[in-house]
């Protein structure tokens, strides 16, 4: 993390800042994530499972504190990720390139994931109209059609039975 995240050695309680309330509190916001154990660990306290929780009770203020400049640290601009993006995309032997170039065209609207449709109601209307149209006019053709008879069988006479039962 760099610089130590603890204000000052007094807090305003009159309480004092030790270098190990210190080591704890950076630990705390750097190489053990947020997790109280582990920073009671590194900071070199017994038990810390059980002063890794009594510590954060009594410096609460101080964790507070150290996770916002902790978090500070960490954001980016918007900028400064579209950099870091576009020299990934520029480095020919980067093994993600091709991601990066895909997340670039999208930053810049060139390239989506998403397929835009826009339909006017009315042209949409009309071609339904003319399908629904169509397809009447194909309906009553077809029921209009003479219906083909097999040779020899007069209308209302069902056709034989082809298939004959065996003996």
């Amino acid at each position: 993390m760099g610089a130590s995240a603890v204000p000052s050695q007094t807090l305003k309680s009159g309480r004092r800042v030790t270098g190990k309330i210190k080591a704890f509190v950076d630990a705390w916001a750097g190489p053990a994530k947020f997790n109280l154990s582990e920073a009671a660990r590194l900071a070199g306290y017994g038990n810390p499972r059980r002063r890794g929780h009594e510590l954060a009770k009594k410096y609460g203020d101080l964790l507070e504190a150290a996770k916002v400049e902790a978090l500070k640290a960490l954001k980016m601009s918007a900028d400064e990720a579209e950099q870091g993006v576009a020299d990934i995309a520029r480095d020919p032997t980067h093994r993600d390139r091709i991601k990066a170039l895909e997340m670039f065209l999208k930053m810049h609207g060139k390239l989506s994931d998403k397929l835009q449709v826009t339909v006017d109601r009315a042209t949409l209307n009309k071609q339904l109209d003319e399908l629904i149209s169509t397809m009447a006019a194909a309906r009553t053709a077809q029921l209009a059609e003479p219906k083909l008879q097999e040779p020899g069988l007069q209308d209302g006479d069902a056709p034989p039975n082809k298939v004959e039962a065996p003996n």
